[in-house]
């Protein structure tokens, strides 16, 4: 029991950690991406498999809430790629599973598009075609990934790395970056509302 417990201390220290040493300036730098992003009607596109598929739809589902709540005309769309069951299963059966995301990116990419993957390996092949089928649409590609996805965080225009190799770690780093990122465009969106009414009053 003692031995159980010193474990799960060391799992907190460690996520308690990395969660503070998130570089909030890079959460800045997503946020700005994607509320550029809604500013000229692009769509993210966010993928990824098991937990991180799961990630995936929470991230999309916080950021409709966002569009419901203060957006108004403009909203931010944002669509999981893993959530579409017929498509994931027909392309697996038809084609292959590595060709899962790639293959809807490959017809729903339209200028001024973002792709986020969310990863812990950074070495799954789904993935890393995916990235592929969007640079050669000019979409901007953002990653997601643990320490071990040096070549994802190479492919990416802009990547977040989690500085371990815990699955469990990375995805709760994870995942507290992404809440992170959503609240953070939910602050600027708001305050920019806020201010154009000011200025419809004035």
């Amino acid at each position: 029991m003692n031995q159980t417990r010193q474990k799960l201390k060391s799992f907190r220290r460690e996520i308690a950690s990395l969660v503070r040493s998130i570089d909030l300036g890079q959460v800045r730098l997503y946020s700005d991406i994607i509320r550029r992003a809604a500013q000229s009607d692009g769509v993210v596109y966010v993928f990824g498999n098991g937990g991180s598929a799961a990630l995936a739809m929470h991230l999309v589902a916080d950021m409709g809430q966002i569009s419901q709540t203060v957006m108004g005309p403009r909203t931010i769309r944002v669509s999981s790629l893993c959530a579409e069951v017929g498509a994931l299963t027909a392309l697996a059966n038809d084609y292959r599973y590595t060709e899962v995301f790639s293959r809807q990116l490959r017809v729903l990419l339209r200028k001024g598009d973002v792709v986020l993957g969310v990863s812990t390996s950074g070495q799954s092949s789904n993935i890393l075609n995916a990235i592929s089928e969007a640079k050669t649409h000019g979409a901007i590609c953002l990653g997601l990934v643990g320490a071990r996805g040096k070549k994802m965080a190479s492919m990416c225009d802009y990547c977040v790395t989690t500085d371990s190799t815990s699955p469990k770690i990375i995805e709760t780093v994870q995942l507290a970056f992404t809440q992170l990122l959503v609240e953070d465009i939910f602050q600027n969106v708001e305050g920019t509302l806020r201010f154009t009414k000011r200025l419809k009053k004035n």
